[in-house]
């Protein structure tokens, strides 16, 4: 079979899959079957007929640009996800100890765990690694955010950190790629003051697309000039737009399409709350500007379902590629366990956070969509196969390991939460007051 068999076949398939979930999407999701699970297991069963050939059709500079748009639209969606408008959500305090202490401690975690266990990598490419497997991502999970039994603060701090953290090691993924050389790179060694420069170009294009396009379309939605279907097309456009223009200007798209969605969310509600007739209207409108995103928010849930479907064949080829060792093994389940963990429990140290709420936080970390694109990304541009593969394999296992950990047992985790909070409540109301009689 032709690799452009194979894809077709592919297509075929994912088509049938996605029309087979979404009849059953309900029921399904009453067993816990997602689409995390669902589409992963359709891709690994055609990988198996197909022996991998569909991940290996996937290593091109096609497949790498359109993972490249793939990952500006989800930072942009995830940087919009913040609600009304807040740069660190109703939780800001939880959330900047989760950024500034837990994440950085978390990418060092997993690369000094990484020069441990594997030692044939260098230290750029177990940098490069830790950015793909250590930040959280609910897109595919969004479920364990809307469940109440939560406390609200526990929500709104994942809801910042899995926003956020991606963008934020976007532009240390890719210093680190040039760094340990890539298949367009004729030498390893990136330069600092060029790769500064990008970002800070990117900041400016991400910034004034994003400020310009939020006020201007406030201003348009108050004068009746657009509809909620032509603004959904703009903001639909808006990161893949941000994305050209920043890699036009020499910039990193990454970040100019994750600074685009903090400051088109952030200056579209400012717009909307100075409106000459705020007030009581303000929050209509608010609410009014969510179905804006309606069209974006079809897009990545389609994107979401092609990226597991991928991901299933990748792990056929990762799996059968000789690259899987008790080293890799041990450091996927550090990464999923101690790599985030601690380092969550200590940046809340000192908080008003409980113990529980605390233990909840550190143990929520799904990975998803955006450590999928990232691995696809390193993998195809990563010029020695032996780490393209080695990477590959861990994010792999670490995704793998994700979907069964928090697709299966995160609710078991929140009902014993849940079933806690409630006897402790009905203890202290059992329990008599001091001086009663």
């Amino acid at each position: 079979m032709s690799n452009t068999d194979t894809v077709l076949a592919s297509l075929i398939v994912l088509g049938l899959f996605t029309m087979a979930w979404s009849l059953c999407a309900t029921p399904l999701a009453r067993l816990h079957l997602r689409v995390p699970v669902v589409m992963t297991l359709a891709g690994f069963a055609v990988g198996l007929f197909t022996h991998g050939r569909l991940a290996d059709a996937l290593n091109s500079n096609l497949t790498t640009r359109v993972a490249e748009i793939a990952l500006a639209t989800l930072l942009f969606v995830d940087a919009t996800e913040v609600k009304r408008g807040q740069l660190l959500g109703n939780s800001a305090w939880w959330a900047a100890r989760l950024l500034v202490v837990a994440l950085p401690l978390s990418l060092a975690a997993a690369l000094g765990i990484g020069l441990l266990l594997l030692p044939d990598l260098p230290w750029a490419a177990l940098l490069v690694l830790a950015c793909a497997v250590v930040p959280i991502d609910f897109a595919a999970s969004e479920s364990l955010l809307r469940d109440r039994r939560l406390p609200r603060r526990v929500r709104d701090a994942l809801n910042v950190e899995g926003g956020y953290n991606d963008g934020i090691v976007s532009p240390i993924f890719a210093y680190a790629l040039l760094i340990v050389g890539t298949t367009e790179t004729s030498h390893r060694g990136g330069n600092f003051s060029t790769a500064l420069g990008a970002v800070l170009v990117a900041v400016i294009v991400g910034t004034v697309l994003g400020a310009a396009t939020g006020w201007l379309l406030a201003g348009a939605a108050q004068r009746r000039w657009t509809s909620a279907r032509s603004a959904g097309v703009a903001v639909a456009v808006l990161p893949v737009l941000t994305y050209a223009i920043a890699i036009g200007c020499a910039g990193n798209g990454f970040v100019a399409a994750f600074v685009c969605g903090v400051t088109f969310r952030h200056v579209r509600l400012l717009a909307l709350r100075a409106a000459p007739d705020g007030g009581s209207g303000t929050d209509n409108r608010i609410r009014e500007t969510s179905s804006d995103h309606e069209l974006l928010d079809d897009v990545v849930v389609l994107l979401s379902i092609a990226m597991w479907f991928v991901f299933g064949n990748v792990a056929v080829l990762v799996l059968t590629s000789g690259y899987i060792d008790t080293a890799v093994v041990v450091y996927s389940l550090a990464v999923l366990s101690v790599v985030r963990a601690l380092p969550v429990m200590l940046a809340l140290l000192g908080s008003d956070s409980q113990p529980k709420d605390r233990t909840l936080v550190a143990l929520l970390g799904p990975r998803g969509t955006t450590s999928i694109v990232f691995g696809l990304l390193a993998f195809n541009q990563l010029a020695d196969p032996g780490f393209a593969y080695e990477v590959l394999g861990v994010t792999t296992l670490v995704i793998l390991g994700s979907v069964l950990l928090h697709g299966l047992l995160a609710p078991s985790l929140i009902n014993r939460y849940a079933n806690s909070i409630t006897s402790s409540r009905q203890v202290k109301r059992s329990t008599p007051r001091s001086g009663a009689q």
